[in-house]
Order: C-alpha cells, then sequence, then structure tokens
C-alpha cells in the first residue's frame, strides 16, 4: 500500500480531464474502504447461507453476535482511529519519529482494553 497516493495523485495530474479525477478518486475509496467493503459482502453470504447448514436459533445467534461485535468494533475503533490519525499527522509533520511508535502502542492498547471490557459484558449478560 506504500505509495498508492502518489500513484493516486499521478493518475490525477497527468490525464486532466473529468473522467481521470473520478477513476482516481473511486481508486482511493476503494482502497480505503476496501476491508470493510469485504466484510459486508462476506456476512451477507453468510446470512444469505447459513439457514441451509444450521437451525434457526443456532443462526439467529451467530447472526447476533457477528453484527452486534461488527458494529461495535466499528464504533470503538472510528472513534480510535479518528482522533489516533490527527495525532499521528502532527507527529509526522512535526518530525518527531520516535513517538509514532509509543502513540500506536497507547492507541491499540486502550482500543483493546475497551473492547474486551465491551465483549466481556456481553458474554456475562448472555
Amino acid at each position: 500500500m506504500a505509495g498508492i497516493g502518489f500513484e493516486l495523485r499521478r493518475m490525477i495530474r497527468d490525464e486532466g480531464d473529468l473522467l481521470s479525477r473520478v477513476r482516481g478518486y473511486a481508486s482511493a475509496g476503494l482502497v480505503a474502504a476496501g476491508p470493510w467493503i469485504m466484510t459486508i459482502i462476506t456476512l451477507s453470504v453468510v446470512t444469505v447461507v447459513a439457514p441451509f447448514f444450521a437451525d434457526r436459533i443456532e443462526y439467529e445467534a451467530f447472526r447476533a453476535v457477528v453484527t452486534y461485535g461488527f458494529a461495535f468494533s466499528l464504533i470503538v475503533v472510528g472513534v480510535v482511529q479518528m482522533s489516533f490519525t490527527r495525532r499521528i499527522a502532527d507527529l509526522l509533520f512535526a518530525k518527531r519519529y520516535e513517538l509514532v511508535l509509543p502513540a500506536f502502542s497507547t492507541a491499540f492498547k486502550w482500543t483493546a482494553l475497551v473492547q474486551v471490557a465491551i465483549g466481556a459484558g456481553f458474554a456475562v449478560a448472555s
């Protein structure tokens, strides 16, 4: 993924017409949202196929666990990602590269802690 931004800028700059801009921005959107799109497609396929391989109660329990797990992970990671991205951008701009790894470690630990707490709460409640 390194250097993809340079290629996208080159694609937009070199051709310069509206179609190349649309193609460049669409490619950037797919690169950024690709994992999320693949997850949604996979969950959709599982939702359609699963009733043929499990009884209704198991299927509904599985679907609830996956749906809520996915939703809470998106919410928690999204909040952290917004502030973390800004922090890393500021550190890189200030050329304080030695603080990038500790910032990542801190964000990772707090995110994991929150996710485990939410998961434990749901495990105990069920």
